[in-house]
């Protein structure tokens, strides 16, 4: 989420008299699952930092920035879009790049003696991807993984000797699940995914998926509203460093599937995810940059 703020003031005033509440408005990109979930934490971190929110589904619909105290919205290219429009006080997501990471340290927990790889993506020019992928391959160096890249159903079909296939979205997974299972593979190649929606829910129940890297919508709609509502008032410690606060990974696997995540989704997080109060200015937040290269340049600023 890209979070844009209307500010009095850079100095906190939290000794100050309340005259009203902060309005916040979310633009959403859709109805689906995550902003199901997105909505909950956004209602609760409401009640608790004292705010007013609105909820649209377009940006066509959504008010303009003299009408509220603060906007997010769920840019398509995440921090390289948020990079390029400007003038955006922070972005609240996933690493993906870490995610990527993340799914090659499980290969080689699954696989510890090396095998071959398949990497699916129907859109491998997208950032997502792309910053995935580079997480997978940068973990797996080693001469014993063999790494192919696959975009279609019939490049999957050339490898059915793998032992791992990874689909780097929830749509590159559905297909890839639907194809081992007409070809009878689907619980002998380990299935590996990224990001949380029914059809992976209904895989990991079903034992055909070894597990999904995802991330926690619950968090992105309560952290948004906790720094909005606080730039809102002036209050400039909520922002993290770099401009980009970086959410914690899930790891659900088979033996989680069963179980609603939600209490892992509500509890606090290490204080260590977010920034000190005097962690930056608004100046250094908003300053347009190179996000991506930010975090690899500023190691303190991304959570490990």
């Amino acid at each position: 989420m890209a979070l844009t703020a209307q500010t009095g003031c850079l100095q906190s005033n939290s000794g100050a008299p309340e005259s009203k509440k902060p309005k916040l408005v979310f633009i959403t990109s859709g109805t689906n699952m995550f902003w199901h979930d997105a909505s909950a934490g956004i209602e609760a971190a409401a009640h608790d930092f004292k705010a007013q929110f609105e909820l649209v589904t377009s940006s066509s619909s959504a008010p303009g920035d003299e009408e509220s105290d603060g906007i997010a919205f769920a840019p398509i290219n995440g921090a390289v879009q948020l990079v390029a429009s400007g003038g955006r006080v922070c972005f609240v997501g996933v690493d993906h790049y870490r995610a990527g990471s993340k799914a090659g340290a499980l290969v080689k927990e699954v696989i510890p003696d090396g095998g071959k790889i398949v990497i699916f993506s129907q859109t491998p020019d997208f950032v997502l991807a792309q910053e995935r992928h580079r997480g997978i391959t940068d973990e797996l160096p080693e001469s014993r993984f063999l790494i192919v890249d696959a975009n279609s159903k019939s490049a999957i079909l050339q490898h059915l000797d793998a032992g791992v296939v990874i689909a780097l979205s929830s749509r590159d997974l559905a297909v890839c699940a639907e194809l081992l299972c007409a070809r009878d593979r689907l619980d002998e190649i380990r299935l590996f995914g990224f990001d949380e929606d029914p059809t992976t829910r209904d895989l990991l129940a079903a034992g055909h998926l070894y597990c999904i890297v995802t991330a926690q919508p619950y968090q992105y709609g309560y952290q948004a509203v906790r720094v909005l509502a606080g730039v809102s008032r002036g209050d400039i410690s909520v922002l993290p460093r770099s401009g980009f606060l970086d959410l914690p990974l899930v790891v659900l696997g088979r033996e989680t599937a069963s179980q609603s995540a939600g209490s892992d989704l509500h509890s606090p997080h290490d204080s260590t995810l977010f920034p000190r109060a005097d962690a930056g200015n608004l100046d250094r937040a908003t300053q347009t940059g190179n996000l991506a290269a930010d975090r690899v340049a500023g190691s303190g600023s991304v959570v490990r």
